[in-house]
């Protein structure tokens, strides 16, 4: 049995979404405004444990290797944010 793909759509890349649920919300992701808040939510080297790249030994060099990510689409990263604090708490990639 086949499938007739000739009409298939890719879904939208979503780098440009903005998803809000009760607790969390997943946004763009901006260095200006989520770096220095995300650097303090991963210092722990646990949380880069099976990732190929990190831990970073400071804030400069994250936020260098956070600029290189952004500007690409694949992975896309996309910072969750606490509804009630409105921080980055951490970010999922997609």
């Amino acid at each position: 049995m086949q499938t007739d793909l000739t009409q298939f759509q890719p879904a939208p890349h979503p780098s440009d979404i903005q998803l809000h649920g009760t607790g969390v919300g997943l946004v763009p992701l901006s260095v200006p405004s989520h770096g220095a808040q995300l650097f303090e939510s991963n210092t722990n080297a646990d949380n880069w444990t099976y990732l190929p790249y990190g831990p970073f030994p400071d804030k400069a060099l994250y936020l260098e290797w956070l600029t290189e990510q952004s500007q690409k689409q694949d992975p896309c990263f996309l910072p969750w944010c606490g509804m009630r604090i409105n921080v980055p708490l951490g970010w999922p990639v997609f």
